[in-house]
């Protein structure tokens, strides 16, 4: 880290704790992350610190709360969280600030909780967070994080529960830029129908007069059964870039064996063909050890086929490996 990104951050820990100053409601969870990785067939292994964030949660009383995220780069200091939360009525909250879109299931999933070291292309695509998959900044940005206002209701009986927000955002992308009008409104349902097994869905309509109106849509559904978790979503979205379709899809699995958890990702993302290749898969398959609690050890294998678009002559594989520490006291 330069000593300008230290400085910057040092200060930020020390602003956030002299308004927050730690006492038992205190929550403080850093999250650190080193992997070696060969991105590719071309370039060779490098080592670094893939991400370096903590989050910092406080009780307000009252039922209220305040939660903090920043992340640190080598150059930089970001804000990735930053919102108030309270309950209003019993089961009915709201929330106001900074914070991940309710749409996407496998976008909402912490960092932390991830069983691979990066989330799949699916959410580089509906993200525009990937320069060479995804379609231009603020095309199609309907996963991530936006700042705006949410309500959520929840309520939960035996083994059953119900929970439903509803956001308005306003239709920044993902480096906290307005350049345009557009809004987004997303509603996100997610039920759990009974011991182990739960589903749900999300809409996200977007608004603007500089891109045009934008809607997307998911499912998904997940099942745990003793060691076995399986979890698959769907998506689908308007590309406003090329008023056309696309669509991508994800399935994950894992065996959780005393503490090691062997599992396989599998991802399918069907762009505009005009703009992007015909069909992209991504097959990872991945082993994670946890060696103490809160520090696990992770090998991934990430193998990206592409489908070529007539013309195209580029290479139409690409493999990844990745050997990762991640600590999260």
């Amino acid at each position: 880290m330069s000593g300008g990104g230290c400085v910057r951050a040092s200060l930020l820990v020390m602003l956030l704790l002299g308004v927050l100053p730690p006492t038992p409601a205190t929550k403080i969870d850093p999250l650190m992350q080193f992997q070696l990785e060969r991105p590719n067939d071309e370039e060779p292994f490098s080592f670094g610190l893939r991400r370096s964030r903590f989050a910092i949660e406080e009780d307000l009383g009252k039922r209220r709360s305040l939660s903090i995220e920043v992340k640190v780069r080598p150059d930089d200091v970001e804000l990735l969280d930053g919102y108030v939360e309270a309950e209003i009525l019993e089961g009915f909250e709201i929330q106001l600030g900074r914070f991940k879109k309710p749409f996407s299931r496998g976008a909402l999933i912490a960092s932390s909780k991830l069983r691979t070291t990066e989330r799949d292309i699916v959410y580089d695509l509906f993200g525009a967070n990937n320069q060479e998959f995804a379609a231009p900044k603020g095309e199609s940005d309907y996963v991530g994080r936006d700042e705006g206002l949410m309500f959520r209701w929840s309520r939960s009986w035996a083994s059953r529960a119900i929970e439903i927000e509803l956001a308005a955002m306003n239709g920044q992308g993902p480096k906290n830029e307005d350049d345009d009008d557009e809004k987004q409104w997303i509603s996100r349902s997610a039920f759990r129908l009974g011991e182990g097994l739960s589903c749900g869905a999300g809409l996200n309509w977007a608004r603007s007069s500089t891109h045009g109106n934008g809607f997307a849509w998911e499912v998904d559904l997940s099942l745990e059964w003793r060691s076995l978790s399986i979890w698959g979503e769907w998506l689908a979205a308007d590309n406003r870039l090329t008023g056309t379709d696309m669509t991508g899809s994800t399935v994950e699995g894992a065996l959780d064996w005393r503490g090691v958890v062997p599992g396989i990702r599998a991802s399918r993302i069907d762009p505009d063909r005009d703009v992007l290749y015909n069909a992209l898969w991504e097959w990872t398959p991945f082993v994670g050890i946890r060696v103490w609690k809160g520090s696990a050890l992770i090998a991934e294998f990430t193998h990206l086929s592409r489908a070529k678009a007539p013309g195209d002559r580029s290479d139409a594989t690409t493999d990844r490996i990745v050997l990762a520490w991640r600590f999260t006291p």
